[in-house]
């Protein structure tokens, strides 16, 4: 599991090896600056896992995080898993000096675009996940790109060539039906789904009522709000009903939660939705790629 959720992202060549650590050769995105896009591959042909993956991301997963899930996405590689889609920020920045000196300070100038290797633009409309597991993030309506002043409009491209992994389509449609199922019949997800229903409706509040029975159901609500993240938090027992060691006290991760079992059910499902297996001569361990990378850094 590829846990993105909250990653602001970074570096694009970074995010250029983190997708090629499980594809093997081929693109894995486009930035276009003036003309023609540039094509940015994976050229190393090994593939350091080559299992069941699933990538957890939120409205907080933005720029370089999303060219991860969206290329691993496109590869059929993984399953994306969370909110309703990610950040939406395609848009490529370059600190521009002033002055040679940098006396008078610098500017801040996009200067380019990233597209996915479907062609399509990660601004503004993210990456849509696979399965629908929302968080609070969603019920903030202007958290994303879409909600900043003068967020530039979302385009596409053309696609580029690569060879996707065939077969996952049809995974994951009973994939996503079973988390349905188990979150029926979870009572922690319906105490999740009630809390969420109350962020929605406090964050739809754009004024506070004068009227004392409408501030009176208000505070209802926020007392609803705490009771129920509290029946989640009790909930997170030792398993078989032992207490829980305070110790080891942490708030719940309903979403984790149920993508591992997502992931559970996948890894049965393994030989329909994994790439075919790269020669063994150019597979390494993890740690062998660690300590390849170690060496190679300055």
């Amino acid at each position: 599991m590829l846990d993105l959720r909250g990653n602001g992202g970074g570096s694009l060549i970074e995010a250029v090896r983190v997708a090629g650590l499980f594809i093997p050769v081929g693109p894995v995105v486009q930035v276009k600056e003036n003309f023609r896009p540039r094509v940015l591959p994976d050229m190393d042909p090994r593939v350091v896992y080559g299992g069941p993956m699933i990538v957890l991301v939120n409205r907080l997963s933005a720029s370089a995080s999303e060219i991860v899930a969206g290329a691993l996405q496109d590869y059929g590689r993984a399953v994306i898993v969370g909110d309703s889609k990610t950040h939406g920020k395609g848009s490529v920045q370059t600190i521009v000096d002033l002055d040679r000196e940098g006396k008078l300070g610098a500017i801040k100038a996009t200067n380019a675009m990233y597209f996915r290797i479907n062609g399509s633009s990660t601004q503004l409309r993210g990456i849509s996940p696979d399965i629908l597991l929302p968080s609070p993030l969603d019920y903030y309506p202007d958290l994303g790109e879409e909600g900043l002043p003068n967020p530039i409009p979302w385009s596409q491209t053309a696609p580029v060539h690569y060879v996707s992994a065939t077969g996952l389509e049809k995974v994951i449609v009973g994939l996503k039906s079973d988390s349905e199922r188990r979150r029926l019949s979870d009572p922690k997800f319906h105490a999740y789904t009630k809390l969420l229903q109350r962020i929605e409706t406090v964050n739809r509040t754009s004024e506070l009522p004068l009227n004392l029975a409408a501030r009176t159901r208000l505070a209802q609500t926020e007392k609803e709000m705490a009771d129920l993240q509290r029946q989640l938090e009790e909930t997170e027992d030792g398993g078989e009903g032992v207490p829980p060691d305070p110790s080891q006290k942490k708030r719940p991760d309903i979403v984790l939660d149920e993508g591992l079992r997502i992931l559970a059910e996948l890894a049965m499902l393994q030989p329909a939705t994994v790439p075919p297996a790269q020669p063994a001569a150019g597979r390494v361990s993890v740690s062998q790629w660690i300590l390849d990378m170690m060496k190679e850094s300055p």
